[in-house]
This record gives structure tokens, sequence and C-alpha cells, in this order.
């Protein structure tokens, strides 16, 4: 059975969920799923199907709101944004995943798909309707493809010696941990640049100043690890962050 996906959602057969892990040693721990189960949750998959195109609405609910300045006294426009909001892709990006690719997305799909029911039984296997906005990645044997304005980075930690950014100012290395205190990475992989973001103003786009190789001061709050600790299969054991263009503060030159 075949299905042609439609509305930004792409039909992913999820890889199963971790039971147990075997350490290099021989030892194996086995997986008590009754205790954060999202930690052994799997977040890749096979594309089974991909929509011949996105919905994204940013620029209707922009010019929405610049005809009705005062639209969160209007209930008609506040209904109007909220439908328009509810079909639209979060970002302006291009579709860059096809049939048979590997994809790593947001773990909270497996919460999401069960209540909202999209899934569906293929060859007694389970696939979930991902929003298109959900996924991270693809992985092509050695390419790999960011999605979605997505950047992956590798901590770094920084001895303390001067800083500056690309603009000349000067940045004061922190060991400290905490959500007010940034972030310091190396930039592994870029990908394609999103042109809008769902609810921000039109010149809210991805700057194309990132490269692989750049040493980069981030949000803190954006340092969300690609896979958890016993599911890090992208490259062996090494921890990857996620983030966005617009999570990062500044470019880094010694």
């Amino acid at each position: 059975m075949h299905y042609s996906t439609a509305h930004n959602y792409v039909l992913v057969k999820p890889d199963k969920n971790l039971t147990h892990y075997k350490f290099d040693g021989g030892a194996e721990l086995f997986a008590r799923t009754d205790i954060n189960p999202q930690n052994f949750w799997s977040v890749t998959g096979t594309v089974l199907s991909v929509p011949e195109n996105l919905i994204y609405n940013g620029h209707k609910t922009n010019a929405l709101k610049k005809l009705h300045p005062k639209f969160t006294h209007n209930r008609f426009i506040v209904k109007k944004l909220q439908d328009l909001n509810k079909v639209s892709c979060s970002f302006d990006t291009p579709i860059e995943v096809v049939e048979g690719d590997k994809v790593y997305f947001h773990y909270i799909q497996h919460d999401e798909c069960q209540e909202d029911g999209r899934i569906v039984e293929i060859d007694g296997d389970p696939c979930y309707f991902i929003p298109y906005d959900q996924l991270y990645l693809v992985k092509r044997e050695k390419d790999v493809v960011m999605l979605n304005g997505y950047v992956l980075v590798e901590p770094i930690g920084y001895q303390h010696h001067d800083l500056y950014s690309t603009s000349g100012l000067k940045i004061k290395p922190t060991t400290e941990v905490g959500e007010d205190k940034p972030g310091y990475g190396k930039v592994r992989y870029t990908g394609s640049l999103n042109n809008g973001y769902l609810g921000y103003r039109e010149w809210v786009k991805d700057a194309d100043v990132v490269n692989p190789g750049d040493m980069i001061l981030f949000k803190r709050l954006s340092d969300v690890p690609l896979e958890f600790r016993y599911l890090e299969t992208f490259d062996g054991l090494n921890r990857f962050y996620l983030m966005q263009r617009r999570d990062i503060y500044a470019i880094i030159t010694n």
C-alpha cells in the first residue's frame, strides 16, 4: 500500500526503539522504559512518501497583520490567523528529502503521532506522518543534508584567553553552566537557509555567514542533543547539538 502525503507531512518508518545497549567490553545495559522512556526512543527512520510542496503562510499572516494593526481586538482576524498557522510549515524552506532517505526527527513525534492519530501500519510496522518542520537532517551514506535551517554543532571547551567576534567584539569565555550562559562550539554541518519564520517579521531570515569549521557562541537553550546518549549513531559516540542560525550569537576568531 502506498500513501501520498499532503499538508506538509512526510511518511516515515521509524527505526526500532532501543531495548538494550552493548558496550565494547561486552557488558549490556537493558533499558527501563518505565523511567524517562524518551531516552530510548529512536530519532531516525526511513522516508516512505514526501509531499509535492510545502505550505508556508508566513507571508499571508504578516500581510493580514499589516492590514489590521489592531487584529488582537478582532475575533474574525484572530481566527483567520489561527487557521493559516495550523496548516503552515514553521519555516519558509525547500523540500530536500526524497523517498528512501534516512532522516533524523524530533523524539516527541512518538508521542504526538500517537495522540493525533498520525500512525498507519504498513507490512506490520507502525509508520508516522511527521510534519516536515520536525525533521532535522538527512544522512545519505557519507553525505549529510541539514534541513529546516538547522546546523549541527560540536560542543567545545575554551581556555581562558581573549576571543573576538568577526565584528571585533571582545568575548570573555566562561566555564559556568546555566541557561543564562552562552555555549561554545564548532559548526560541523550546515544546509539551506530559511527564508522566513512563521510568526516573525519578513526581515527575520537566515544569514549566510555560518560555515562548517566556524567557532561560534550560541544561545544556551539551543544546545539540544541530536540523539540521546545511548542512541548516538550519527558519528560514533561524538555528541552534537542542533540549533538554527538564529540561535547563533557570534562567529569567533582568535
